[in-house]
């Protein structure tokens, strides 16, 4: 009767995970090498099963019953000792470091709304910056939207209409629920523009217009 053994769960120096079994009357000696693999930045991981046995087991069986119980214990136990490493490692594992999230290429700051009386609608002025070569994706608002620009150029995509490049001292008109876009064409200069919107009140004031 092999006697069941004790269970060590180390992790070398060199990174990888050694796991160990002994006791009386069973196999010892026996290590099971599970090496980490995978991309660490990303936080996966995954083993490289590596196994060795030596000594005997304590039973009076000829040597031919001794090496069949060897590969029995290597072919049944190295699967649950990978599943075992891994848990392992996970807790010896880096934790991934997320890239800190920068300025938004897009703003739009709120100046003041206003509710138009007696309607569902309001009127709110705001003022958007969009940085140097960036796009403000194709959007729609639940209204007309007036904008005059303050500082930059840059081109205005009105769906159905051809492409408007405006600059400062320029003012355009997105009418309500056209999808539109708008980019900054200069690489160092921002664009600055004051939008007022008279808008449903009861929708966002502006929503994604995908191609």
């Amino acid at each position: 009767m092999i006697v069941p053994p004790s269970l060590t769960v180390t992790r070398p120096p060199a990174g990888s995970i050694e796991i160990g079994w002994s006791g009386p009357g069973s196999l010892t000696g026996f290590v099971c090498m599970l090496h980490p693999t995978g991309d660490a930045r990303n936080g996966l991981h995954s083993v490289a099963v590596e196994a060795s046995a030596s000594g005997k087991f304590a039973s009076n069986g000829a040597g031919e019953e001794e090496t069949m119980l060897k590969k029995l214990l290597l072919s049944t136990m190295v699967p649950a000792f990978a599943m075992i490493a891994s848990a392992a490692y996970a807790q010896y594992a880096p934790v991934a470091q997320q890239p800190a999230a920068g300025p938004s290429p897009i703003t739009r700051t709120i100046l003041q709304t206003t509710d138009y009386p007696n309607a569902p609608y309001q009127v709110v002025e705001a003022f958007v910056v969009i940085a140097p070569g960036a796009t403000a994706a194709r959007h729609t608002h639940p209204g007309v939207e007036v904008a005059y620009v303050v500082e930059g150029e840059g081109d205005l995509i009105v769906a159905g209409q051809p492409t408007k490049h405006v600059k400062a001292g320029d003012s355009f008109m997105n009418p309500a629920g056209v999808p539109h876009s708008f980019k900054n064409t200069s690489a160092d200069k921002p664009v600055k523009l004051v939008s007022t919107y008279v808008v449903d009140k009861t929708k966002p004031l502006a929503s994604a217009a995908p191609e």
